[in-house]
């Protein structure tokens, strides 16, 4: 399937030459759109996923970079600003086909690493669209018995997860400040000492602002669990994920298998009907097919802290998911 190569430049001549000469070659991944407005690029963003953008730097904006890209590269037409130095750059005035070859290398040194990601590192998700359904407890318990027999990374992308009141460590480096490193294209080098591990399990904090897990992309917040699986060469991750994410179909599609606690009641089955038929219509069948619907037991667990998730792995809702998911 092509990638979507979107190119946002003010230039109307440039971006119709550029696509005309993508458009009639078969020897590469993308199929291109071109914008001259900015107001027309972001509606088209608005709507759906772009692999690549390559826009120049000079209309560049806050605005466009929270958008669900998955790499932005920068059209130049000499030096490249400070601020944006993290983004690779393209020199504009050269021909069609050298534009082209760098967008390519560009994207599939990306792309290798990502598929190496793939390939050695199983991400499982948990996600609900019910609340009170002891999700972010099976993420939890999940992570725990998965990490004793193998190397195995757990990240909560929920709002308010409490996850430093039930392991510890709160005040220290969270996925806050891996979002920030990651903009400032830092993160790689930084990562692995920001995790905490608690028995066997290794683990990021969850974000101390919500508000960052709302305005990251689904591509960049994908880019970040990358770097997360390869900071320690980890065989499996297990990601809780929340409502609070922009685009949580984009997250997991991105995961080979997606656990999915459910209720029985009225609202709890009116609420998972309206999911399945949002899904269905964003085209995201093969999500579908990869979840895994569970009725969770009741847990009878009254402890805090670290003694909560103790009662839980060796309780009854501890043989459970050790029968079903293990």
């Amino acid at each position: 399937m092509k990638r979507i190569l979107a190119v946002y430049d003010t230039d109307t001549a440039y971006g119709d030459r550029l696509t005309s000469y993508l458009n009639t070659r078969t020897s590469h991944p993308f199929q291109m759109v071109a914008f001259t407005s900015r107001q027309a690029l972001v509606s088209y963003l608005d709507k759906r996923h772009v692999d690549v953008l390559l826009i120049s730097q000079n209309v560049i904006s806050e605005e466009i970079l929270r958008k669900d890209i998955g790499q932005i590269m920068l059209l130049t037409e000499g030096d490249v600003l400070k601020e944006l130095s993290r983004y690779p750059a393209i020199y504009k005035y050269q021909s069609s086909d050298s534009v082209i070859r760098e967008v390519v290398q560009a994207y599939g040194s990306q792309e290798e690493i990502s598929c190496a990601v793939c390939r050695s590192t199983e991400r499982i998700a948990v996600y609900s669209p019910l609340g009170r359904c002891m999700k972010t407890s099976l993420s939890l318990v999940l992570g725990e018995m998965l990490s004793r027999e193998k190397k195995t990374v757990y990240c909560s992308l929920d709002a308010f997860s409490g996850l430093s009141s039930i392991l510890g460590g709160e005040g220290e480096e969270d996925l806050s400040d891996a979002l920030y490193f990651f903009r400032q294209g830092d993160l790689q080098s930084k990562i692995h000492s920001m995790l905490r591990t608690h028995h066997s399990l290794d683990y990021l904090a969850s974000a101390r602002c919500p508000e960052d897990l709302h305005q990251v992309s689904a591509g960049d917040l994908n880019a970040v669990l990358d770097l997360l699986e390869q900071s320690g060469a980890y065989q499996c991750s297990v990601i809780d994920v929340g409502g609070f994410v922009t685009d949580v179909a984009h997250i997991l599609e991105c995961c080979s298998r997606i656990y999915m606690p459910v209720k029985e009641d009225t609202v709890s089955l009116a609420k998972l009907r309206e999911y399945e038929r949002y899904m269905l219509q964003a085209g995201k069948e093969e999500v579908m097919l990869r979840t895994e619907k569970l009725k969770l037991p009741y847990s009878h667990c009254f402890g805090g802290g670290e003694v909560y998730l103790d009662q839980l792995v060796w309780g009854e809702f501890g043989d459970y998911v050790r029968s079903r998911l293990c």
